[in-house]
């Protein structure tokens, strides 16, 4: 399982200040999830990576105007499929085919892993928050204050992230945080037991971390990982 924002649970801990990622939301149209999946199969299940890099599938739940993304990622300046793994006529002939399914274009951007807490394999649901923190050293500090307090109890199993949009920032986002999840209800069960059991470390979170503006949450989950 190698979700967005679970894309290191089985990486070591060394390899995170150097990760990147490059998403492609799209919106595939009514009834043509299917076809897509087998597309991507046919695509990407034989593919040769370079170490540590991959590429998901991800499906599209509440809060996003897209039904589903693609995802690559990898060490930064070093990702992707292995040199002579893939001929410039097979990669145009899929997007060719992909787009047949597609509705519009889509839109991509690109970012990096700057914290990382890892959980357990079957969280493979991730709510995401895109924002623009205006103090990042702080944010970062703030962060990995409230994650480590809390990671005895609601944070104990879920993956927690944090990082940048360095490219193509979405919604003119700077930065992202994904906690992971079993689902939607196990999402929404995290979020009141923050509230109600732990207030005290989330009003510090609030005021350590400088000022914020929230862009957008979103909840995706994996249909297809390489």
């Amino acid at each position: 399982m190698k979700n967005f924002l679970l894309i290191l649970l089985l990486l070591p801990i060394t390899v995170m200040s150097q990760m990147g990622f490059t998403r492609l939301e799209v919106t595939v149209k009514p009834g043509h999830q299917s076809a897509v999946v087998n597309l991507v199969d046919n695509f990407f299940s034989e593919a040769k990576w370079k170490e540590n890099s991959g590429m998901n599938l991800e499906r599209h739940w509440q809060g996003s105007s897209r039904t589903h993304s693609i995802m690559w990622y990898g060490p930064v300046n070093n990702s992707g499929r292995e040199e002579g793994d893939l001929q410039p006529y097979e990669n145009n002939a899929f997007w060719s085919n992909l787009r047949t399914h597609l509705e519009g274009t889509g839109t991509a951007y690109s970012g990096r892993v700057l914290a990382w807490k890892q959980g357990a394999e079957d969280q493979d649901n991730v709510l995401i928050y895109d924002i623009i923190a205006e103090d990042p050293s702080s944010f970062l500090d703030a962060h990995n204050k409230i994650v480590d307090q809390l990671s005895n109890s609601v944070f104990k199993d879920r993956t927690v992230g944090f990082g940048t949009y360095d490219i193509g920032r979405p919604g003119g986002a700077t930065h992202w945080i994904g906690i992971s999840g079993t689902g939607g209800g196990d999402i929404l069960k995290m979020i009141d037991d923050i509230q109600n059991n732990h207030s005290k470390e989330l009003n510090q979170f609030f005021q350590d971390r400088g000022k914020v503006i929230d862009i957008r949450d979103f909840r995706i989950s994996t249909v297809r990982s390489y």
